[in-house]
């Protein structure tokens, strides 16, 4: 049996930082990130919180709702979609 999906809430940031920053002035395709500070402030979150989150520790069942309807709002896709990884089942890992 395989182990399931878990949200890769890492990326998930990722995403939100991306979307939610400006577009570069020379290149509208691209966009600058939100830097941790600003991205804290647009989840209207504490930054030690969101730097602990991007460094892959556990986000609390109501804050990860709210992380995803931010998500899904900035990409246009559905929770289905969000990023999701596989945890390791090495020992090593525990």
């Amino acid at each position: 049996m395989r182990p399931p999906l878990l949200i890769d809430w890492p990326k998930v940031l990722d995403d939100i930082a991306y979307l939610a920053g400006d577009p570069v002035p020379t290149n509208p395709i691209l966009r600058i990130p939100l830097g941790q500070r600003l991205l804290a402030a647009y989840l209207n979150q504490d930054r030690d919180t969101v730097r602990r989150w991007m460094d892959g520790a556990r986000v609390e069942y109501h804050d990860g709702e709210a992380l995803l309807e931010v998500w899904c709002r900035v990409t246009g896709k559905a929770q289905a979609f969000a990023p999701r990884t596989r945890p390791s089942l090495s020992a090593s890992k525990v």
